[in-house]
Order: structure tokens, then sequence, then C-alpha cells
């Protein structure tokens, strides 16, 4: 789980080739809602225009047509960033793990991002702090609302992973190690989250430990699809199939209704259930997973 030992990274222009395709990276990411919207606004555009389902039924609820549009949008350009960072810094996809393409780990971490949330969730109805409740809607509504949102959430999942733990984790990698490089990719992932209606200081710390467990799944699988994989997983079983709250937003046309109650620090409140204090113990076994029973992948030596 060393540091990935590549041709260009020991001379001073080659960490100079580093540096740069490191900072150039990080300029792009800061300018991600002026350079999304071009493409997302004629796509929303057109999903109006067409009458499309699924749009926007609430403006106290995230729906299905601007959040796909959006992270579709933000997909694409995540994957632009990592092209100029790729031929800048004289790496491949490969050496950003996003290449081979890995199916298997993605859904293997889809799978197991569901379970974490499951027991999360079910935890804190045992404790008698959490109600779920079904939803308002036909079964046939449930079941479509649950596809479209496995779309959405995979573009999340995509979009922030790219942004996060693909790129920017490698070459702060060969810059550092892969420690320090996931301590600061996770910070920066939490900090991202701050402009979120009814996030809280306890949300934004898990938030900042989740980008870390993530972080964690690309060097111990080698691949971002796991990490992709796992934080769709996560989101679609919290927002979408528990309907609880996340990162302090409630979404549209979930399966379930979870609410949580007092305490709050257990509960996490405005944030939901990320925010409680139950969410670091499922966090916790998760790396421990990760550490003890993953079979760590093969770096290029």
């Amino acid at each position: 789980m060393g540091k990935l030992n590549l041709s260009t990274g020991g001379s001073g222009f080659g960490r100079l080739r580093l540096v740069v395709a490191l900072a150039l990276f990080c300029i792009g990411e800061w300018f991600l809602p002026q350079a999304i919207d071009p493409i997302s606004t004629p796509l929303m555009k057109a999903w109006k225009a067409l009458g499309l389902p699924f749009g926007p039924h609430s403006p106290n609820l995230v729906g299905p047509a601007g959040l796909i549009a959006g992270t579709f949008s933000a997909t694409l350009f995540a994957l632009g960033l990592t092209v100029i960072a790729a031929l800048v810094s004289g790496r491949s996809f490969t050496d950003f793990r996003i290449r081979p393409l890995r199916p298997g780990r993605a859904g293997e971490g889809f799978v197991i991002g569901f379970i974490m949330v499951a027991v999360l969730i079910l935890a804190l109805a045992v404790l008698g702090t959490m109600k779920i409740a079904p939803s308002h809607q036909s079964p046939g509504g449930s079941i479509c609302y649950l596809l479209v949102w496995v779309i959405g959430m995979s573009f999340v999942g995509a979009a922030e992973e790219l942004l996060g733990r693909g790129a920017a984790l490698s070459l702060l990698s060969e810059l550092t190690n892969p420690w320090v490089a996931a301590i600061l990719t996770a910070a920066a992932f939490g900090l991202q989250h701050l402009g979120n209606g009814g996030e809280t200081i306890s949300g934004i710390a898990m938030t900042i430990g989740f980008g870390l467990v993530a972080a964690l799944g690309v060097i111990r699988t080698g691949s971002i699809w796991w990490a992709i994989g796992m934080h769709a997983g996560w989101d679609w079983a919290l927002e979408n199939f528990f309907g609880a709250i996340g990162s302090g937003l409630r979404f549209q046309g979930s399966f379930l209704v979870s609410t949580g109650s007092n305490p709050v620090w257990l509960t996490g409140g405005s944030a939901g259930p990320e925010g409680g204090a139950l969410a670091w113990v499922v966090l916790g076994a998760l790396a421990l997973y990760l550490v003890f029973a993953r079979k760590p992948a093969r770096l290029a030596a």
C-alpha cells in the first residue's frame, strides 16, 4: 500500500508537473458551479419542455431531474479535469485508478454502502430514536422513483469520487504519501458540504470521516470504482430507500420516510443520521472491514 512509483515523479521537473497538474485540477474544481451551468441548465429546460416526469414537486425537496442534470454535468466536467491532469502530469487513467473499468467492484461497493446505512437506520429504530413509515406513494410510483434515483445517485458517486478520490488523491499521494492525501482530500470533501441547508458541525465532521473511508477503499482496492459504488449505495439507501435526511437535505419520492427524534447527538438533528454518533460506529466498522477483511490490491511497482 505504498506510494505509486511512476516514471516522472522522482525528478525535479517530474514533481513540478505533478504540482502544476494538481493546481489546475483544484482550480478547475473551484469553478465547478460556473462550469457545469452551461450543461445542466439546457438539460433542465429540455426536461421541462418534454414534460418528463420526476421534476421537483416542492421547493423543500431535492428532485431527480435537477440532481441528475447537475451531477451528470459534474461527472463530465470531472472527467475533463482528469484528462487535463493526466496530460500535464504524464499519468494515465490507470495511474489515477480509474481504468480498467470495474463494474463488479462498483456493485460490491453499492451493496456494502446500502448495508451500512440499513444497519444505521435500523439500529436507531430499535433504540426508539428513529421512526420508519411508508411513503404515501403507490407501489408502482415508489419503484419508478427508486430506479430513477439509482441513476441519480450513481452520478453523485461518480462526480464526487472523481473529484475527490481520483486524480487529486493519486497526485497528492505521489507528492506526499497516501495517508496525507487521504486526509487532505477528505477535508476538502467535507468543506464542500458547508453550503447544504441544515448541515451541522457534526454532519461536516462525519462527511470528512466518510471521505477518509472512501479514500481508504480506493487505496485498498486499487480502484476508484469501489468508492463510487459505495458512495452511491450509501446515498441511495439513506435518502431514497429509507427517506432520511442526508447532508441536511431531504429527497423527493423516497420509498420509506424515516424521521429522527431526540437525542440529537444520536440521530443527527437537521443533518440527518449521518450527523449522529452512531454513524461513526458504522464508519468505523467499514474501515475495519477494509483494513482486516478486504484483500489489498497490488499496486504498481
